[in-house]
């Protein structure tokens, strides 16, 4: 069977525990907001060429984060050394920091970071062959997108589409397609950001052509390249 690929996904953010709860705050001046989203803009300038130095500015997030006792800071900053660690082929690792992620997520009721930490949990155990755990985290991550503004549905197609790969690797054609035309419904509805669809549409095509329906695979892989065509020379982008 065609593993279905799953294209740009890497996500965001940051870091690690240690301060009392009482003395974490969840907000932070304009200045150290500012150098927080310049560390966020090298994160993702390096983290394809050059991982380490993506790690070196996750940790510098994670420190001003700890510093200032910044309760979402620490949350992005586990997330996205998580990230890095994924990049790395760490997955055992990586599955160490969203889980620290979601568990400061859940404490401080940031339901975004829970979506986050749950999408990327289920992307990482697909690739440790734990479907029936990607499985579950993915459905998670799905349910937590009803319960803030998920810009763009970003967390909401890229976790049908997580798991439409689990199911697609477990053989479970039918399941795993279901959750591609769910993208591709909402896309219809709100445009989604084009390497979203695009990796969606090859998987469409990848299954279509596992089941011998020649004429729907090759339209969805031309509705990829479509797609594909929108890309930026640098498409990597985070939720």
């Amino acid at each position: 069977m065609r593993i279905l690929i799953s294209l740009f996904f890497l996500l965001l953010y940051f870091s690690c525990f240690g301060q009392q709860e009482s003395k974490l705050k969840d907000d932070i001046s304009e200045k150290d907001l500012n150098t927080i989203n310049l560390y966020r803009t090298k994160i993702i300038q390096y983290i394809n060429p050059n991982p380490d130095s993506a790690i070196f500015y996750s940790n510098k997030i994670k420190i001003l984060s700890e510093n200032l006792n910044y309760r979402k800071g620490i949350v992005d900053a586990n997330y996205m050394l998580g990230q890095c660690q994924k990049r790395l082929q760490q997955n055992d690792s990586a599955i160490v920091y969203f889980k620290k992620s979601l568990d400061l997520s859940n404490k401080i009721n940031y339901e975004k970071g829970k979506a986050r930490a749950y999408n990327s949990i289920g992307r990482t155990y697909y690739l440790l062959g734990k479907m029936e755990a990607s499985i579950d985290a993915c459905k998670k991550a799905i349910n937590l997108t009803q319960k803030f503004d998920d810009e763009g549905n970003l967390i909401l197609a890229d976790s049908h589409l997580a798991l439409a790969t689990a199911y697609a690797r477990q053989n479970q054609m039918e399941d795993a397609l279901v959750n591609l035309l769910v993208i591709d419904s909402i896309h219809n509805k709100s445009n989604l950001r084009p390497d979203v669809i695009a990796a969606a549409y090859q998987n469409l095509g990848n299954i279509y052509l596992e089941l011998n329906n020649y004429d729907f695979s090759e339209r969805y892989y031309l509705m990829a390249n479509k797609e594909f065509y929108k890309l930026p020379e640098q498409s990597a982008k985070y939720f």
